[in-house]
């Protein structure tokens, strides 16, 4: 079995996080976690990699929330 991705959250990214009410905040971070840990890249209903752009290289979508993160498959690193 291959080893679980590191999931990190930037600083934008824990201030968005503290914004949301405390049942929205483990939504997105049990989501996350169950999502992503171990095939980010892997697209489904839920993940889809989003066009060329700035922010974000993939989606993760969890009901009315959008999570936005870039994956480094060669240090098995999620950074949302």
């Amino acid at each position: 079995m291959t080893e679980p991705f590191q999931i990190d959250f930037t600083e934008g990214a824990e201030a968005d996080l503290g914004s949301l009410t405390p049942f929205a905040r483990m939504a997105v971070m049990d989501g996350a976690e169950l999502h992503l840990r171990h095939e980010p890249t892997v697209q489904s209903h839920r993940i889809k990699a989003m066009r060329p752009n700035p922010v974000a290289e993939w989606e993760l979508r969890l009901g009315d929330f959008r999570v936005l993160y870039d994956v480094d498959e060669s240090t098995r690193h999620v950074t949302i």
